[in-house]
């Protein structure tokens, strides 16, 4: 019998792990000082990406959803969750429809892939449940613990961002953690990212769509109200790139730590529009890295050279011929082992074929796109964006 039912006293005994994180010998900089706003550079998408390709997903009565707030990318499949109707949608690769898994308030999930099963908490009636990747329901059980997202280690662990949300029992003690690490039955195994929460309250900060971001052999882990990018290695996190920028942008150092902060910070953040209070996604491909800064005032779609510190804003990218001059999404949204996905509506898609009128060339697109344009409307499904970039050199794009 599958054990969900973790028995998670997060004011933890004695036997809690402390241990700092590691410090990483590949610990870099991303500095964007004096780079945000100076970046009004055009980049025709040809000169970025060797090829965009249009996923539709099959749109029938029981697969309808409205947008992809998460996206799991597996050797054959696709896993999306649409919070608006509390779903999980499982689709092949090349966007046939698999199944559907419905709750009353789905927030985030967690995909095993090695023990083949998909893991999400249903906030509105506090129950966990566990699937198999069939879409058949394997247990279920009364929360334990809260998490707004969570991840499958490469270890076979699992790890889960628990918000800044605690009891006033919990609130006696001197320290909270944020990052939980458990193994495959939910065991707790150690704990990191330590706050007081005499510090911080009960949504004192947005909290962003995920913490956790898989790219390639890695994943990343972000704290929210912080720019240190960690890698989760060996089930512990280590530092691995710290996010430089501008007084303008960068929030007081400590900003989640200072006493003197508490139950000020979202009128902080009110009065401080432009301060970037949590980095969105966070995705990372050979030598390029793609992520997102987000303010009350402000946002930033970035694609960060590490070899050459070059920056480029995402929004920036011309599209054209390359993508038969339809839009190529806006948010990334994950990636696999050479390329970011992104999505755009139905609706968008259709209005710039309509704008283009008799010159959009019906049979110069895949027989994919050809037969969502000829059998789909602007009511149908989303349509992932499949993006392989190139061995990308900013700096012959920036040579004046």
């Amino acid at each position: 019998m599958l054990l969900i039912f973790l028995t998670l006293n997060i004011a933890f005994s004695s036997c809690s792990d402390k241990r700092k994180t590691q410090k990483s010998a590949t610990h870099g900089q991303i500095s964007l000082i004096n780079k945000l706003e100076s970046d009004t550079t055009n980049v025709p998408s040809e000169y970025l990406f060797d090829s965009i390709e249009y996923i539709p997903l099959e749109t029938k009565k029981n697969s309808l959803f409205a947008r992809v707030d998460q996206l799991e990318i597996t050797k054959e499949h696709y896993y999306i969750l649409d919070k608006l109707g509390s779903s999980i949608l499982k689709f092949d690769k090349k966007g046939k429809f698999c199944f559907r898994i419905k709750s009353s308030g789905i927030s985030s999930f967690l995909l095993d892939d090695k023990s083949e099963r998909i893991i999400f908490l249903d906030n509105h009636l506090s129950k966990f449940y566990v699937y198999n990747l069939d879409g058949k329901l394997i247990n279920s059980g009364p929360r334990k613990f809260e998490f707004s997202s969570a991840i499958a280690l490469p270890s076979g662990n699992f790890a889960f961002y628990r918000y800044y949300s605690h009891s006033d029992e919990e609130k006696q003690n001197k320290e909270l953690y944020n990052l939980i690490i458990t193994d495959t039955a939910f065991n707790f195994k150690s704990q990191y990212m330590g706050y007081s929460p005499k510090a911080i309250g009960y949504n004192e900060l947005y909290t962003p769509k995920s913490t956790f971001f898989r790219s390639q052999s890695e994943i990343f882990y972000i704290n929210p109200g912080t720019y240190t990018v960690y890698q989760v290695a060996e089930d512990k996190p280590v530092p691995a790139f710290e996010i430089e920028l501008d007084e303008k942008y960068a929030l007081p150092e400590g900003f989640t730590r200072d006493e003197n902060m508490y139950g000020k910070r979202m009128d902080y953040l009110s009065r401080n529009n432009s301060k970037v209070f949590y980095i969105d996604y966070f995705y990372k491909l050979d030598n390029v890295v793609f992520f997102k800064l987000t303010g009350m005032n402000v946002e930033f779609n970035c694609l960060y050279q590490l070899d050459n510190e070059k920056v480029l804003s995402l929004d920036n990218i011309v599209f054209g011929e390359q993508s038969h001059f339809l839009p190529i999404g806006d948010e990334v949204l994950g990636v696999d082992q050479d390329a970011i996905y992104r999505s755009e509506s139905a609706e968008v898609l259709f209005n710039y074929k309509k704008k283009q009128g008799d010159s959009f060339d019906i049979h110069g697109v895949t027989d994919q796109l050809k037969e969502f344009f000829l059998r789909q409307n602007n009511l149908s499904n989303p349509v992932l964006i499949k993006i392989k970039p190139k061995k990308i050199n900013l700096t012959n794009i920036f040579k004046p």
